[in-house]
């Protein structure tokens, strides 16, 4: 039995009514569960974390071309979409009850903490931008935001690659976003192409939209952008992921963290104190003669699908 993950366009119809006079807030709290995927905790996809308000590391932000572009546009803002799509964490996925499976190992994480966006999720495959019509801003608003968010996880997906030594295709290094102005959504790719002179340009396209209403048989906008979203999300928890982990095994072990002269200090005092009590510690004593339990944590192909069959399908 195939789990309820796919977007409900039935609910979407029903609620986007509803929602056309609320504010975004109230707007996203109605129609996310169904736009966006279930995850485990709610009888839906393994591996996955959909969270609001992530925020993304403002040094993966793409530099300005020049200071003139500086000036008359000011510098991107922090790039923080209103929902991210991406892999579930292990203290995330232990923290269930029952536990969920979580997509990557605890020594994988270890090896990706530099490049990694957040702390909340691990590289994240979708991003959502809401915008309401009751606030006066739409669609391009939000594009301009998901244009932000996209470059930055992009450039940071090609950093990924580029350290572990893997020569990335577009499609690894691509990522797709949403927006919606309650009453509509637009689903965009956004990918890199790098340049001769060691620069890079950021592209996004507009690959499909739909209007948020009852089904028609001439109007199936809606069923074909929760095909194309189920696409995305197989290809994430699959050769996507695949491709990641293989490129995670080229990246050393950061190193051991320093210990700071303090908590040094620290420790020496608390051994010194322990000698000395030792010391006067009768040799018959049952606690000289303790076990140490030294307990340690265990240790722990592919190819992308082109874009044409993202759309295609």
């Amino acid at each position: 039995m195939q789990k309820p993950t796919t977007p409900s366009t039935s609910r979407l119809a029903r609620n986007s009514r509803r929602t056309r006079g609320m504010n975004e807030p109230q707007g996203k709290e109605m129609l996310a569960s169904d736009l966006l995927f279930k995850t485990d905790i709610d009888d839906g996809e393994e591996l996955i974390q959909v969270l609001p308000e992530v925020m993304f590391g403002r040094h993966w932000l793409p530099t300005v071309p020049d200071k003139w572009v500086e000036r008359q546009y000011g510098a991107l803002e922090q790039p923080r979409p209103d929902h991210a799509v991406g892999y579930i964490t292990q203290q995330d996925a232990h923290s269930m009850d029952p536990r969920s499976k979580a997509a990557l190992e605890r020594t994988e994480e270890d090896k990706i903490t530099r490049h990694a966006l957040t702390t909340q999720l691990h590289f994240p495959f979708l991003t959502c931008q809401w915008k309401s019509q009751r606030s006066g801003e739409g669609h391009y608003h939000a594009s301009l935001q998901g244009a932000r968010d996209g470059a930055a996880i992009v450039r940071s997906l090609h950093d990924f690659y580029r350290t572990a030594q893997h020569t990335p295709s577009i499609v690894d290094t691509a990522h797709f976003s949403l927006t919606t102005d309650t009453d509509s959504a637009k689903l965009w790719v956004h990918w890199l192409e790098t340049k001769e002179d060691g620069g890079a340009d950021y592209h996004m396209e507009l690959i499909s939209q739909a209007f948020l209403r009852p089904l028609t048989p001439r109007d199936t906008g809606m069923v074909d952008m929760c095909k194309m979203l189920r696409n995305i999300l197989e290809y994430a928890i699959s050769a996507r992921l695949n491709n990641i982990r293989a490129a995670i095994t080229s990246l050393p072990l950061p190193p051991p963290r320093p210990r700071s002269p303090k908590r040094a200090q620290s420790r020496k005092s608390m051994s010194s104190s322990d000698t000395m009590s030792n010391s006067a510690t009768p040799v018959g004593h049952p606690l000289a003669t303790a076990p140490k339990f030294d307990a340690q944590l265990p240790t722990p192909e592919s190819s992308s699908p082109p874009l044409k069959r993202l759309r295609e399908e």
